[in-house]
């Protein structure tokens, strides 16, 4: 969470100074008088890569020759075909294409982090039930397989519903939410530890997880104990970055 409140920042004293630049004096006059064309693509190429799912995960490889390439076509619509090109008109359209640049890789970021949260909450709210249980929706095979039986062989069928009493949850609410509120916790960790771990080990190596206590065991093949020492210590590092916690290792 800190790295997104540290990415949120960014982005928005990033738009803050975009929006103040013409109020800086520096260089010769004119420099930072930006196209008001050049301020919407700079607030609309932020949004777009933030909101629309396609753009969060795609490269920042891709993204950024994308709305460069969609700021020259505006300029040479709005300018390129009324005004001869001079040396100040290259440098505004110059630091123009930067701030664009600049303003998808900052949105890129934090777009970056919301979705790596949000995958994270997905599979901790969605995740597999845990025993023999299978969602309705996925029995109806099943439950008409049983139906089918029961006639056909004239055997007994019973249906048992259960569900929590209203009055006994709620009086047992408050007694628990401490508890489910450390055990959520401790999978959000566990979940997030789990993507930093995938992301820092290589192709080959193999990521083993032990659920019951949040212990992972990287396989690593043909790694000598000093390059494993390398690969901890970067884990470890992530790992305080973005969660705020210690690894032990050994």
């Amino acid at each position: 969470m800190g790295s997104i409140k540290r990415q949120v920042v960014l982005v928005l004293l990033y738009i803050v100074v975009v929006f103040g630049l013409e109020r800086l004096d520096i260089g010769a006059p004119g420099t930072f008088n930006l196209h008001p064309f050049a301020y919407v693509l700079i607030v609309l190429a932020m949004i777009l890569t933030i909101i629309i799912p396609q753009l969060r995960r795609a490269s920042i490889y891709l993204l950024i020759p994308l709305w460069g390439g969609i700021y020259l076509v505006l300029w040479s619509l709005f300018l390129g075909q009324f005004t001869s090109l001079t040396v100040d008109k290259l440098q505004v359209a110059i630091i123009e294409l930067v701030l664009v640049t600049t303003g998808v890789m900052l949105a890129h970021g934090l777009a970056r982090h919301i979705t790596q949260v949000e995958d994270t909450i997905e599979s901790l709210a969605f995740g597999e039930i845990p025993g023999r249980a299978t969602f309705l929706e996925d029995a109806a095979e099943a439950i008409k397989v049983e139906l089918t039986r029961s006639r056909r062989y004239n055997h007994p069928l019973t249906v048992l519903v259960l569900e929590p009493d209203p009055e006994t949850l709620q009086a047992s609410l408050q007694r628990t939410l401490q508890e489910i509120k450390l055990n959520m916790a401790k999978r959000y960790a566990n979940a997030r530890l789990c993507q930093i771990v995938n992301e820092a080990a290589r192709r080959t190596d193999l990521v083993l997880q032990q659920a019951k206590n949040g212990r992972f065991v990287i396989l690593c093949p043909e790694t000598e104990p000093q390059a494993s020492t390398i690969l901890a210590s970067r884990i470890q590092s992530l790992a305080h970055d973005h969660l705020g916690i210690s690894i032990a290792w050994g």
